[in-house]
């Protein structure tokens, strides 16, 4: 392997890694229990808007019956779910500030929302599907303060979020 390659590929994954334990060690005041590890069967949207599964490994919290938190290169990705019946009566105003999708459990490339949807869309879409419970990922960029996420997980797992 190319040496340069090699050392851009290690530095790219101690940031990565360091981001994990900085998120980890934010966490450790909520008393969740959490495991962490790689997982490499991600998708990733393109730019036409179709869904690209990546390879390579990225690090993922597990929050146990909460939600998952994806650490990617450019962002963090929190996926949770809700019962269906649950979604169609939420108000994901407090929401729209953040990047978020909404999909299948069963079909997670069925997409019920992304940005530049209106929110009444995602509920028909969300009404129209036969999944009992509806994913969700909630998108930060890496750079966001690991002392504001406890703040969102709290909210999430207020607002009947579960894993």
């Amino acid at each position: 392997m190319d040496q340069t390659l090699y050392k851009d590929l290690n530095e790219f994954y101690h940031l990565l890694e360091d981001k994990k334990n900085e998120i980890i060690q934010s966490l450790k005041g909520l008393n969740l229990q959490m495991s962490s590890g790689w997982f490499n069967g991600h998708y990733r949207k393109t730019d036409s808007g179709m869904w690209e599964r990546e390879a390579f490994p990225i690090p993922v919290i597990s929050i146990h019956g909460f939600c998952d938190i994806e650490i990617h290169d450019e962002r963090l990705s929190i996926s949770a779910k809700m019962k269906k019946e649950n979604a169609l009566a939420f108000s994901f105003v407090p929401y729209i500030a953040y990047e978020f999708e909404a999909f299948g459990v069963e079909d997670y490339l069925a997409d019920y929302f992304h940005s530049g949807m209106a929110l009444d869309d995602m509920k028909q879409q969300i009404e129209k599907s036969e999944e009992h419970e509806i994913g969700f990922a909630i998108m930060v960029p890496f750079d966001y303060s690991s002392r504001n996420l406890p703040d969102l997980i709290t909210k999430l797992k207020t607002d009947g979020f579960f894993y």
